[in-house]
């Protein structure tokens, strides 16, 4: 095999690297979307050369790699890639890892798959909301589904809401959400027939919002379409207009990264002078009277020497904030020391999930009745 891997061409945008390392890569193309590329060149026929060229695109549901096999499996039941370990002679990458180019030979045939990370349109990912899969929440931010999914996968790890059997519709910049869009397509889905649950969640920061949802946990739209507001944790109270990032403590939120990076708030910062009340040399200048004391800046700059020139801080300074995406990447994947983060707050809002589910469990099982005795949240018994 080494013989033929040398006689390969080799693609210029990409770099030979060992197969566990291109395992480790595809595993983190799972609930992603990947377009693939198939080149399959049949030598049987000595006195020509026969090539077929195929191509697909599918959301990746689930890899599973054995010590034979590589499985990659979509989300349609049709949508899948199997590889023989046994037939594979090199394996390639990108420099930002969300390419992988494969090579296999067997016997008078040689095939190279090509594999990448792609964003798909927007009308397509807004079409697995009307897919009834599975029960789904649909978050107003992208970063708001990545700590509900953490937080739901922590609570179950020690048995508590194990029957909350509900998807997250997963986004980055391929779908342009915030509360305007969501609101509309909670009233749209309220019109279709829905099998399974859809759950609208709205940030706590618009003022419309939070009016339309006052006094009540839950809106129930009719065909299985729920919307509700973040619920506001108690030590939020006097701070209401929140977003998800706010479910953590002051101290949780200030977290470092590797690079000495986190999120700050307005009230860390003179709102004259805009500088950082306790850190030397550090200024948000974008801070206001009018900025809400619990506000994320999104750009903090530390300057070597203090400067009171707020142009040549601007042009001068480094930018010492984690982003708000960055910041809920790190609490998914488990980063240290982000891992050590308390998700026990969360359960005011999976509580409210709980009742959803026990709703839609009602409305859609006419065995459940109002008689019905309730053993934990979603579940009863007549």
């Amino acid at each position: 095999m080494e013989e033929v891997n040398n006689q390969l061409g080799w693609d210029i945008r990409l770099k030979n690297i060992p197969l566990l390392e291109a395992e480790e890569i595809i595993k983190t193309f799972e609930n992603q979307w990947i377009y693939i590329k198939l080149v399959h060149n049949d030598n049987s026929d000595s006195s020509r050369s026969n090539q077929i060229g195929h191509y697909s695109k599918f959301k990746v549901k689930s890899v599973s790699i054995s010590n034979d096999i590589i499985f990659i499996y979509g989300s349609e039941d049709d949508d899948r890639l199997i590889i023989y370990k046994n037939d594979l002679v090199r394996t390639e990458a990108s420099p930002t890892k969300d390419e992988i180019k494969i090579y296999l030979i067997n016997q008078n045939a040689d095939s190279e798959i090509y594999i990448k990370k792609y964003l798909p349109k927007m009308n397509t990912r807004l079409n697995e909301i009307t897919d009834d899969i599975n029960h789904l929440i649909i978050t107003e931010g992208k970063t708001d589904w990545k700590h509900l999914k953490n937080a739901l996968s922590k609570f179950k790890s020690s048995h508590r809401y194990e029957n909350l059997d509900v998807d997250f519709f997963e986004y980055e910049n391929d779908v342009d959400m915030g509360c305007n869009t969501l609101e509309k397509m909670c009233d749209y889905h309220a019109l279709l027939n829905n099998e399974k649950l859809k759950i609208f969640v709205f940030d706590a920061d618009i003022e419309k919002i939070n009016k339309k949802h006052a006094g009540v946990p839950y809106i129930y739209h009719g065909n299985n379409v729920y919307s509700l507001v973040l619920p506001i944790p108690k030590h939020r109270k006097n701070t209401p207009l929140i977003s998800i990032e706010h479910y953590y403590t002051d101290k949780e939120m200030q977290t470092l990264d590797t690079k000495k990076r986190r999120l700050y708030l307005a009230r860390e910062f003179d709102v004259k002078s805009r500088k950082h009340k306790t850190q030397e040399n550090t200024y948000a200048l974008k801070v206001k009277p009018s900025t809400d004391l619990i506000h994320i800046e999104e750009k903090v700059l530390y300057v070597e020497n203090d400067v009171g020139n707020f142009e040549e801080i601007a042009k001068t300074g480094e930018n010492i904030t984690i982003s708000k995406n960055d910041f809920a990447n790190n609490i998914l994947l488990g980063v240290v020391p982000f891992s050590t983060i308390s998700t026990e707050v969360f359960s005011i809002f999976f509580d409210i999930i709980a009742d959803i589910y026990q709703d839609y469990n009602k409305n859609n099982n006419p065995l459940l009745s109002e008689n019905s005795i309730s053993l934990s949240k979603g579940i009863k018994i007549n």
